[in-house]
């Protein structure tokens, strides 16, 4: 056989790298990821407020039920949370008990699953888990349930927040490590920061209206399994966009200049 010959002969990467970040990649953090993070900080009160108006006014037309707004001390000094408050119902016996059943049923099928699926088959398991812990409760003891739909609505209020505050964090520093200059990595931090600000807003009022339409069973999957994750999921995505974007542009030969050996 005869070996193939290459056309072209690149560089080994070994000892490749990139500058440190310049003094003036201190602006991108200075006029945008900090000002981003004192709005949430600052104005948390104004936007909870928007938010839960908002989210109260869908409420009250979708569930033709009575739909409050109530408010929490969140950061002292700095003003209180607002949060929707709906009223919910517990599942009947039968109800708890056919979600425990399916649950067991599908935790023992994700056991025979193949490996190349196994990562995906133990988060849902854990998912599974939780939820046949509730209609365990619900099962044996439902008049102690601790929690109600006020409780569950004030947490992923105050969680949002600092979610929110995170994700700009993160993001902003992620994206100007990777990308010191151009216009990619205000791109990519505006984007992420809008699609969790717009995500956990709808995922709100979605999550409380099933809560009200299929009783508080679900809190627990819903807080855990189908929370905070999926807000850094989407960061993670736009990420790994924006860095595939700036691989491609430092392969090309104007971006290979900045790269150091």
């Amino acid at each position: 056989m005869v070996p193939d010959n290459k056309s072209r002969i690149f560089y080994p990467r070994d000892y490749r790298h990139l500058n440190k970040p310049k003094p003036r990649s201190l602006l991108f953090l200075g006029i945008f990821v900090l000002p981003t993070l004192c709005l949430f900080l600052f104005f948390y009160p104004t936007i909870t407020i928007s938010l839960s108006s908002w989210g109260a006014a869908i409420l009250r037309a979708t569930t033709k039920t009575v739909v409050s707004i109530e408010s929490v001390r969140f950061i002292p000094g700095l003003g209180e949370a607002s949060f929707i408050s709906i009223e919910g119902t517990t599942p009947s016996f039968t109800h708890s008990l056919v979600n425990a059943i399916i649950s067991v049923f599908f935790i023992l099928l994700s056991t025979q699953i193949n490996r190349n699926n196994r990562p995906l088959m133990i988060y849902l398991s854990m998912g599974l888990f939780v939820h046949l812990v509730s209609s365990l409760f619900f099962l044996v003891i439902p008049d102690l349930f601790p929690y109600t739909i006020q409780d569950y609505s004030r947490l992923y209020i105050l969680q949002q927040i600092g979610t929110w505050m995170t994700i700009t964090v993160i993001s902003g520093l992620a994206t100007n490590l990777v990308l010191p200059t151009g216009g990619y990595k205000y791109a990519a931090f505006i984007v992420t920061v809008l699609f969790s600000f717009i995500f956990g807003c709808v995922r709100y009022v979605i999550y409380l209206y099933l809560l009200y339409r299929f009783t508080v069973l679900y809190m627990a999957a819903l807080y855990f399994i189908f929370g905070v994750l999926y807000d850094f999921l989407g960061m993670i995505a736009i990420y790994a966009i924006f860095v595939r974007g700036a691989s491609y542009r430092m392969s090309s030969n104007a971006g290979k200049g900045e790269w150091q050996w």
